[in-house]
């Protein structure tokens, strides 16, 4: 039933935009936010998922509103396909989409968003290692960018060693 309530919210954002308008607001999501007293942040995201629900991931939507998933696994749902390529022929994120949400169904979010990223495997795998090759030098930019190395002395003859590395690094580190 939360889910089911959660779900109509997002769907009532997601074509509020008549309402920021009215009231000279920004959007939806800022007019929800006062009128609730809840954070932007929350609001905005939701605004985000309600107009993507019913935008692009109608799957999601229909399976949020009838109570099939909860507000959480349809979040990440909508994280996961939106991460699809652009380039994809238009049947595959349909498919991508029905197999994420038959997942859901017995699988948490956090496990749902391991799925989600290896999604392009299942439903087109051809497709899934080039898009990794080429999706693989940006992850390691990426990684490279946020390595960072801290060294904070004691005091007492020894020091503390912080460091965030990309995982090759990390595993080299391990065996070292």
């Amino acid at each position: 039933l939360s889910a089911r309530v959660t779900a109509l919210r997002a769907d009532v954002l997601a074509v509020s935009s008549d309402l920021a308008a009215e009231t000279g607001s920004r959007s939806a999501a800022t007019v929800l936010a006062l009128e609730t007293r809840t954070s932007h942040r929350e609001a905005a995201a939701a605004e985000r998922t309600g107009l993507a629900l019913r935008n692009r991931w109608t799957g999601v939507g229909e399976a949020l509103s009838n109570g099939r998933i909860t507000w959480e696994q349809a979040t990440v749902l909508v994280q996961c396909l939106d991460t699809l390529p652009d380039s994809l022929d238009p049947e595959l994120p349909a498919k991508a989409e029905a197999h994420l949400v038959a997942e859901a169904g017995h699988v948490e979010p956090s496990a749902l968003r391991r799925l989600g990223r290896h999604v392009l495997e299942v439903v087109a795998a051809d497709i899934a290692d080039a898009e990794q090759a080429r999706a693989l030098p940006a992850e390691e930019r990426r990684a490279r960018a946020a390595t960072r190395v801290w060294f904070r002395p004691r005091g007492d003859g020894s020091t503390d060693l912080h460091a965030r590395l990309p995982d090759v690094v990390a595993s080299r580190l391990r065996v070292y």
